[in-house]
């Protein structure tokens, strides 16, 4: 059985097409190394799974009541829906054997929490396009928060992969 990696998508990955289309060309090049590839969104789009490889496993989240579209910045509703992710993820890797979590954006954030609460040890790769340090993102509570979990992710990440400018 070939070496498998878990990718994390945002919590709002349905909405943002870059992301897609970076999770894509992430798919192709793991498939093109001769990885088994899961993909953990909290759910399906259209561009999403027409822009995959088809030999993609895609694993949703059940939804939340009043958690249909998270909103950009921080939110309750994005955190519940990570919650969410968080414990779905945690049952992918009970039951298969990931050799590399990946996670895009505050999925990143999502995979080294599934990382930090499963019994095995898995080196976690993070990928932020837009974190929330931009200064686009609100100030207050729960972009501090926000900001503090980003934070941690970067420093216990076994990679990071930023946006060239």
């Amino acid at each position: 059985m070939p070496a498998a990696v878990l990718i994390v998508a945002s919590t709002r990955v349905h909405k943002d097409a870059q992301e897609i289309l970076r999770i894509q060309d992430t798919v192709s090049a793991l498939f093109s190394e001769g990885y088994a590839v899961d993909l953990l969104v909290p759910r399906l789009s259209p561009l999403l799974s027409a822009a995959l490889d088809p030999a993609a496993r895609i694993f949703t989240v059940p939804n939340f009541p009043l958690c249909g579209n998270p909103p950009p910045r921080a939110s309750i509703r994005r955190f519940l829906t990570a919650i969410l992710m968080a414990l779905r993820g945690i049952a992918l890797t009970a039951r298969n054997d990931y050799t590399v979590l990946h996670g895009v954006n505050d999925g990143s954030i999502i995979a080294r929490t599934i990382g930090n609460l499963t019994i095995t040890s898995m080196p976690c790769i993070a990928e932020f396009h837009s974190p929330f340090a931009e200064n686009r993102h609100r100030h207050g509570l729960r972009t501090a928060i926000a900001r503090a979990l980003e934070n941690r992710t970067f420093r216990r990440a076994a990679a990071i992969v930023l946006p060239d400018s």
